[in-house]
């Protein structure tokens, strides 16, 4: 089977896969609420409709669920990755983000943003990645005064991704970059890809 592109699969989907560790499976820590507003927020960006009813999260997730099965990268009826290859590669495209200089892809730097605010991020990275993140990440936010612009590293500057704006806003999102600073935070042992060594 050929690998999918970014393309080929949906900015909600992208968000479940990318929170799926590849070690025993099950998603990475992350905080639960903010997942799933996220995962129905980026549904709705995806498809036009379905954010703010009742359980639009968990339909979301069922939904990215059901087309990770479809393109093979999930086993059926668990949250367990089928082909660790392309999701280890497609991190690491996100994680391109976090590099000094370059052009990346503004789908990617959405995926950085998406798995920062939800929680899943912090835990993908080692302790001098989380400290560049952080930089990164604050870079991406605009200012007050710029409005609803989104700076891709190296692109020209576009409009806010819609799935921010669902959320309620850069004022809403930028909070949870903050959780980067949280001094308790250990170094969690990832390699540069985000997985751990023992999970290949």
């Amino acid at each position: 089977m050929t690998p999918p592109g970014p393309q080929d699969l949906s900015l909600t989907a992208e968000v479940l896969l990318l929170s799926v560790d590849p070690g025993p499976g099950g998603l990475f820590r992350h905080d639960g609420r903010r997942f799933r507003k996220l995962l129905a927020a980026t549904h709705r960006s995806d498809t036009g409709r379905g954010a703010g009813l009742p359980g639009a999260g968990g339909r979301a997730r069922r939904a990215a669920v059901r087309e990770l099965e479809d393109a093979g990268l999930l086993k059926p009826g668990q949250l367990e990755l089928a082909d660790r290859a392309w999701p280890s590669e497609r991190f690491r495209q996100v994680q391109n983000c976090i590099e000094d200089g370059g052009v990346v892809e503004s789908r990617d730097c959405e995926l950085l943003l998406a798995l920062a605010w939800s929680g899943v991020l912090i835990h993908r990275l080692g302790r001098h990645q989380r400290r560049v993140a952080r930089r990164q990440l604050k870079l991406l936010i605009p200012s007050p005064e710029e409005g609803d612009v989104f700076h891709p590293p190296g692109g020209e500057p576009r409009k806010m991704p819609a799935w921010i704006s669902i959320l309620g806003g850069t004022e809403y999102v930028e909070p949870g970059i903050d959780l980067f600073d949280a001094p308790a935070l250990t170094d969690f042992g990832r390699d540069s890809s985000g997985f751990k060594p023992s999970s290949f």
